[in-house]
């Protein structure tokens, strides 16, 4: 996630004065992000200073140095000024430096540095930094309500109208990912309230058993509440449009699944999430949700048209592969679609794909690996198709971003050694033949330590659960002790289980929210039906999760496609559809600890980043 720029400016003059074309070098190394030389020439300028403006080209060069991705520098430099000495703004600039390092991987201490800001309020550039950092801070702890409250904080410093848009998008998300029932008991304080405000707007539009003109009544109930609230009309227009939409259930909803065959178990749990999320909804009784056979893949045209015969206005499936290929290449379909997985592109443009491919998980975890400053990467998957599909995924999104390969290798996955694919990966076999060729040449035996290539960050593991807890330990065996290790969901068996997940220590996944019962605003559903489909254990929780979330999709579709930048925040993850039609997931990222997953504290890259965002 870049950082933002610090836009207060600086009061003091050097005492020592330097090359005007040094500053200048060093503020358009700055601004064109070349962040690498600006930091140096910061650095070069603060020595020929004195206070305090010694101390402001240290905190210019920390800036640089964090938007360049380099904390621990960054770090380090900040720790070389004492901030008591220093004018106002500039000790807030420090402390506001300082939150912004630790931010994503300690919230908790970014809240501790922005206990109280250092400079008064009219430093207001200052200010609207300050409240910002805690609000991300707040959201990255799952605090959404108070990261709403700091954000309605910052916007009291905003002046320009494109600004104030930003944040309250910001507020509106925080406040969306609330259940209805937080949003009710939390919003204690009567009108003029502009926090209690913002709730009860979002509470009307997450209700969406409301008809149309119901919702159109209420908001303008709401305007007469809250005269001098500081929504600004675009918005609560858009918010009224997007209600209105959402209200506007399809009649009749048609499901295409595998009753028998290799995918029955696998249609059985999304068939239980469908009519979870069917039987939890207040219009149930308005819908007519029926379901089909989706046969072999040469009658699931046949299938769909019966659907859609017999009064479909919205289609879920089909699941096979092959079957969603047929559906693709027909260039019109009658009715909306959400194909339960990803094949060629649509042609048509009422369909949609959405699924939990492990291709897209892999490619999250190298954007992932990418923002956490990591360049080379080693990989370690298993031998044959699903093994290939993964690694390719990964080398494609890392080497798109800029990324370098040091290594790659594959293992059997029947074994149970997987000393050999982990030594050609870290080229310790290498180190242990240079060590037999020695020998040869001397003709005795010496004494050797194998030793691992040194230019591996980091470790892409593909694996399921029995093999990664195996691979675990004979990594740290191999020297790869201290190599941050990132894997797919797969890692994980879908249950808590501390004595045989022991061995995991520290690797980090992705995964649903719903397997690592991360906060969504349907959490309340989720533990209802928990309680009642039991018999779906491990792996097969996601697809009762995919069902779910592909029934509460069919009144939001129409808005993610006409609005790019909404996200619906799903138990597979936080969706959004891409210009291809397909319903790309945001994972929940975890990381094992004594045997269990913890959810880590962290909104990465809420967007996917594109290739031009990368950092040098």
């Amino acid at each position: 996630m870049p950082v933002l720029v610090l836009l207060a400016g600086c009061a003091g003059a050097p005492v020592t004065p330097e090359p005007a074309s040094d500053r200048t070098a060093a503020e358009e190394a700055l601004q064109s992000g070349d962040y690498h030389a600006a930091a140096r020439l910061f650095e070069g300028l603060a020595e020929q200073a004195r206070s305090p403006q010694r101390e402001e080209y240290r905190l210019k060069a920390a800036q640089a140095l964090i938007q360049a991705g380099l904390a621990g520098p960054a770090t380090r430099l900040l720790q070389s000024v004492d901030s008591s000495r220093l004018p106002a703004d500039l000790a807030m600039q420090h402390q506001l430096l300082q939150a912004t390092v630790v931010v994503s991987e300690d919230p908790d201490l970014a809240l501790s540095l922005l206990a109280r800001p250092a400079a008064p309020e009219n430093e207001t550039a200052l200010h609207a930094r300050f409240h910002q950092l805690r609000a991300r801070a707040f959201s990255e702890l799952g605090n959404h309500l108070d990261a709403a409250r700091e954000s309605i904080q910052r916007e009291l410093f905003l002046t320009d109208i494109k600004d104030i848009e930003a944040n309250q998008l910001v507020i509106w998300e925080a406040l969306s990912n609330l259940s209805n029932q937080a949003l009710e008991q939390l919003r204690v304080r009567p009108p003029p309230s502009v926090l209690s405000g913002w709730m009860e707007l979002a509470r009307i539009a997450k209700d969406t058993e409301q008809p149309a003109v119901r919702i159109a009544e209420r908001i303008d109930e709401w305007r007469q509440r809250y005269p001098g609230h500081p929504v600004l009309e675009p918005m609560l227009k858009a918010i009224e449009i997007k209600s209105k939409a959402l209200a506007l259930q399809p009649g009749h909803i048609a499901v295409l699944l595998p009753l028998d065959g290799r995918f029955a178990q696998a249609a059985e749990a999304i068939r239980d999430g469908i009519l979870a999320a069917y039987y939890d909804s207040a219009q149930r009784h308005n819908v007519t949700l029926r379901f089909y056979d989706e046969g072999s893949p040469d009658e699931v045209l046949a299938r769909y048209d019966t659907a859609v015969n017999q009064g479909a206005e919205f289609v879920i499936g089909p699941l096979g592969k092959e079957a969603v290929r047929i559906l693709a290449r027909e260039e019109q379909l009658p009715v909306p679609t959400i194909a339960l997985n990803h094949a060629e592109p649509s042609a048509s443009e009422s369909l949609f794909q959405f699924s939990l491919a492990p291709e897209t998980e892999a490619r999250q975890i190298a954007e992932l690996a990418w923002l956490e400053g990591h360049n080379n990467a080693a990989v370690l998957a298993p031998a044959g198709a699903w093994g290939d599909r993964v690694r390719e995924s990964f080398l494609q999104r890392w080497e798109e971003l800029g990324g370098t390969i040091a290594s790659t290798s594959e293992y059997d996955a029947e074994q149970s050694d997987f000393s050999d694919p982990i030594k050609r990966m870290l080229s310790i076999d290498a180190s242990e033949r240079r060590s037999m060729a020695v020998r040869d040449v001397i003709g005795r035996q010496v004494e050797f330590e194998a030793y691992r290539r040194q230019d591996v960050d980091f470790v892409f593991l593909a694996a399921f659960p029995r093999q990664a807890r195996l691979i675990r330990p004979q990594l740290r065996y191999h020297r790869a002790i201290g190599l941050p290790i990132y894997a797919t969901s797969h890692v994980y068996a879908g249950h808590v289980d501390p004595a045989q997940d022991r061995d995991m220590e520290g690797i980090i996944f992705g995964d649903t929210p719903w397997t690592l019962n991360a906060e969504t605003s349907h959490a309340p559903l989720r533990q209802k039906v928990r309680t009642v489909l039991k018999r779906h254990t491990g792996s097969l929780q996601r697809l009762v999760a995919l069902g779910l979330d592909a029934y509460l999709l069919v009144p939001r579709l129409s808005l993610l496609d006409s609005y790019p930048n909404d996200r619906f925040q799903g138990e597979t993850g936080n969706l959004h559809v891409a210009p291809d039609n397909r319903i790309q997931r945001q994972l929940v990222w975890a990381r094992f600890k004594h045997g269990e997953p913890q959810v880590l504290p962290r909104t990465l890259f809420a967007e996917p980043i594109e290739a031009d965002d990368a950092r040098e």
